[in-house]
C-alpha cells in the first residue's frame, strides 16, 4: 500500500516536473522528502508545496527571459553581421578613394610637368619676341629712312618738275590768265600764328591794272588728298593776304576720277598738263 511519504513525493515530483526534466524531477523531490521529512509535518507540507510552485514559475520566466535574450542575441547577431558588410562596404570605398587620390596624384604630377613644359616655351617665346621686337624696331627704322628718301625723292622730283615750269611761266600766265608776273618764284607764306604754307608757283601780278594772286601746286601725277590740301592752303592764302587767290594745279598726267572730282569739288582750281605749261609759255616768247 502506498505511503503517505510516497504520495508527497510522488506529487512533489510532479511539480517538480513542470519545470524540470523527469530525472531532475525525481531527484529533487528525493532530496526534499528526505531533508525535510522528519521536521516538515503534515500541516507545513502545503507551504512547501507552494514554495515549490513559487520556485517553478521563476523557472519558467527564467527560461522565458532566456528566450528573449536568445532572440535579442540572434537580433544582435544580424546587426552585427549589417555592420560588418557596411563595414566592407565602407573599405571598399575607402579603397576606391585611394586609388582615386593616386590617379589624382598621378595627373597633378603631370599638370606639373606640363607646367614646367610650358614655362619653357613661354621662355622661349619671350625671346622671340625679344628678337621680333628688335627686327621690328629695326626694320621702323628702315622704312622710317625709306620714308625720307622717297620723301626726298619726290621733293627732288617735285622741285624739278618746278624747275621746268618756271621757265615758260611768265608767258604761260599771260596767255591763259592775261597776267602780267611781277613776282614769280618759290617760297613760305608765314602767317602771324608763326605757321606757314610752302608754295611751289606764287605769283603776285596785275591784270587790267588790278592786283592779283595765284598759287599754283606742281605734282608728276597729283591726288586726291592733294587737292584737299591744296584747296585748304588757298583759303589759308586768300584770308591771309585779303584777296582771293587763284589756284592751278600742274602734273604730267591726270587720272578720269582725278578731273572727274575737280570739276565736281574743286571747279575754282584749274588743271594742266607740263607740256600744256611748256607750250603756251613758249607760245608768247
Amino acid at each position: 500500500m502506498e505511503t503517505a511519504k510516497e504520495r508527497r513525493r510522488f506529487s512533489m515530483a510532479q511539480q517538480l516536473g513542470k519545470a524540470f526534466s523527469a530525472s531532475q524531477a525525481e531527484v529533487l523531490s528525493a532530496v526534499i522528502a528526505e531533508a525535510y521529512d522528519d521536521l516538515v509535518a503534515a500541516s507545513d507540507f502545503s507551504e512547501l508545496k507552494s514554495s515549490v510552485e513559487r520556485l517553478a514559475e521563476a523557472q519558467i520566466r527564467t527560461e522565458a527571459r532566456v528566450s528573449e535574450l536568445a532572440e535579442a542575441q540572434k537580433r544582435t547577431e544580424a546587426k552585427v553581421m549589417e555592420l560588418a558588410e557596411a563595414q566592407q562596404r565602407t573599405e571598399a570605398k575607402v579603397m576606391e578613394l585611394a586609388e582615386a587620390q593616386q590617379r589624382t596624384e598621378a595627373k597633378v604630377t603631370e599638370l606639373a610637368e606640363a607646367q614646367k613644359r610650358t614655362e619653357v616655351k613661354v621662355c622661349e617665346l619671350a625671346e622671340a619676341q625679344k628678337k621680333t621686337e628688335k627686327t621690328v624696331r629695326k626694320l621702323v627704322k628702315d622704312v622710317s629712312e625709306l620714308q625720307k628718301t622717297v620723301g626726298g625723292l619726290s621733293n627732288d622730283i617735285g622741285y624739278s618738275l618746278e624747275d621746268r615750269m618756271f621757265p615758260a611761266m611768265k608767258g604761260f600766265l599771260l596767255h591763259r590768265y592775261g597776267v602780267e608776273a611781277q613776282v614769280l618764284e618759290r617760297t613760305y607764306i608765314v602767317y602771324p600764328s608763326g605757321k606757314h604754307d610752302e608754295v611751289n608757283i606764287y605769283v603776285e601780278g596785275t591784270k587790267d591794272g588790278k592786283k592779283v594772286y595765284l598759287a599754283g601746286e606742281c605734282k608728276s601725277q597729283p591726288g586726291k588728298k592733294h587737292l584737299e590740301r591744296f584747296d585748304k592752303m588757298l583759303q589759308r592764302l586768300g584770308a591771309h593776304l585779303g584777296e582771293e587767290v587763284k589756284g592751278f594745279l600742274v602734273g604730267y598726267l591726270f587720272s578720269p576720277d582725278l578731273e572727274d572730282l575737280l570739276k565736281s569739288r574743286y571747279p575754282h582750281i584749274d588743271y594742266f598738263k607740263t607740256y600744256e605749261v611748256e607750250r603756251e609759255g613758249k607760245r608768247e616768247r
